[in-house]
């Protein structure tokens, strides 16, 4: 069983004592004990019976008058500082046109005879198991695999050998689901991994305006609440949670309209998973569309307008979100 670090002084401190100091000191040993407990919020899933046994001593020395009645509810919430129905914060937003719109979409070999139409300022997630054709999906739309057949339209318009590039032109920007090996260049600075894909804003006459992306990079921090000590800090040094908001940062520098966010809550603490769907549901308000592809049914049943669900490289079927629970998911 993995067990949780914990400081000297909360490994010293006695249930006895903990009851004695005053609650100034309380609320810094709470403090410290609920940011270890988001390091292996990831690493196990919060509603795991073994979880609650390995913070069982860790309440007993801090809380001992919530551990016998703790359960995954009460983790979640003095984890996240939310009860667990606010997990999934939802921001009011209103569908307008169709952006993007699949014909018959084939790739190779997946996905096979997709027809979607996403619009403006909506939250659409894709379901389905490992392997069903959802990654395969967002990469043909994005140019990174080839159409055999079919149309991708952006805002009306038809790009049948698109790339990568010109669909960032087009504002369709892709997260991908693999962020060390293509979400980000760990080796290179959060200014860099921000703006290097779009630097055409900080330049004139073949000169680069240093100080005017350093700029923007700290607004695109500061809107997304990135925490790090400096934009020229590596963005290896952020935690997985600020690392997939300067990933989304580099999307919203190209002036997305159409975001392909895969996975984007895979390893991050629960913490900056609803800091994300957050960020998701303000990027709806804003009028970007959304396609969410997630293997956590919760997530995409809390956060999305409708759902699709892939089957075998085949979008099966497409509902408003009310429409479905994770059973009926699984069925589908």
């Amino acid at each position: 069983m993995k067990q949780i670090p914990l400081t000297d002084e909360v490994r010293a401190l006695h249930a006895e004592a903990v009851e004695n100091i005053g609650d100034a000191t309380r609320a810094i040993i709470e403090r410290e004990w609920r940011r270890e407990l988001l390091a292996v919020s990831e690493a196990r899933r919060v509603d795991e019976d073994h979880l609650v046994q390995i913070i069982d001593r860790t309440t007993e020395a801090i809380k001992p008058k919530v551990r016998p009645v703790l359960g995954a509810e009460a983790i979640i919430e003095m984890m996240v500082g939310r009860r667990l129905d606010e997990m999934f914060p939802r921001t009011e937003h209103t569908p307008g046109e169709v952006v993007l719109r699949l014909e018959a979409l084939c790739g190779e070999p997946l996905p096979i005879d997709v027809n979607l139409a996403v619009r403006r300022g909506e939250i659409l997630g894709i379901a389905g198991l490992i392997g069903a054709g959802r990654t395969e999906l967002l990469r043909t739309i994005f140019g990174l695999a080839p159409v055999r057949s079919g149309r991708v339209s952006v805002a009306g318009v038809v790009d049948r050998g698109a790339t990568p590039a010109r669909r960032l032109r087009q504002g369709v920007g892709l997260l991908s689901e693999d962020r060390k090996s293509e979400g980000l260049a760990t080796s290179l600075s959060v200014v860099d991994n921000m703006t290097m894909s779009h630097l055409r804003p900080f330049s004139r006459g073949g000169w680069l305006n240093l100080r005017a992306r350093t700029a923007a990079a700290r607004r695109w921090a500061e809107r997304l609440s990135i925490r790090t000590t400096s934009v020229a800090a590596p963005v290896s040094s952020l935690s997985g949670g600020n690392q997939q908001k300067v990933a989304i940062a580099r999307l919203l520098h190209h002036d997305a309209d159409v975001l392909l966010l895969d996975e984007p809550t895979r390893g991050i603490d629960v913490g900056s998973k609803v800091q994300v769907y957050e960020l998701i549901g303000q990027l709806a308000t804003q009028g970007k569309a959304i396609v969410f592809v997630s293997s956590y049914l919760p997530e995409l049943l809390g956060v999305c307008d409708r759902i699709g669900v892939m089957s075998r490289g085949r979008l099966v079927e497409v509902r408003p979100t009310e429409q479905w629970t994770e059973q009926s998911i699984m069925a589908a």
